[in-house]
């Protein structure tokens, strides 16, 4: 078994076998290693990706100082939600499937759309994102194994 470690605090690392795509390997990509299994299909398709990305206030000391001289107010920052690869111009694949626009939003918890959208990422952006306070490292050589069975079970590939 391989250790997939998700990038939610309050949630243990989910154990997956590799290239066997049941429920915990499901959880683990969409809850923390996306942007790996996201990769890694890009790789084998061929395939843009994207991101799901919300504006969102933060509110805590370092940003509090830096942006607003210590005022109680917060800071508009941009967090990416979800990294899914772009199959045409309405249709995204992830470990859940082949969605639309409006049902990758939809999963992502978008209730307003003026404050989410799906924005083109590069894999060179995802592998940086965790060195800059975006969650872990995408653990990309297990993703991979789990490639036939996304394609399989999804696209009949």
């Amino acid at each position: 078994m391989t250790t997939v470690q998700l990038t939610q605090a309050d949630l243990p690392p989910r154990l997956v076998t590799p290239g066997v795509l049941n429920h915990d390997a499901i959880d683990a990509f969409t809850h923390g290693q996306c942007h790996a299994l996201a990769i890694a299909l890009g790789e084998a398709l061929d395939a843009p990706l994207a991101a799901v990305v919300a504006w969102e206030y933060k509110y805590d000391d370092q940003w509090e100082d830096i942006a607003n001289g210590g005022a109680d107010l917060g800071v508009l920052a941009e967090v990416w939600h979800h990294v899914v690869v772009v199959l045409d111009d309405d249709r995204f694949l992830d470990a859940t499937g082949v969605r639309s626009c409006e049902e990758v939003l939809f999963e992502c918890g978008a209730t307003d759309p003026d404050l989410f959208e799906i924005v083109p990422v590069t894999a060179d952006q995802l592998t940086a994102l965790h060195r800059f306070g975006g969650g872990v490292a995408p653990d990309v050589e297990v993703a991979r194994t789990f490639v036939p069975a996304v394609l399989e079970r999804y696209l009949g590939a």
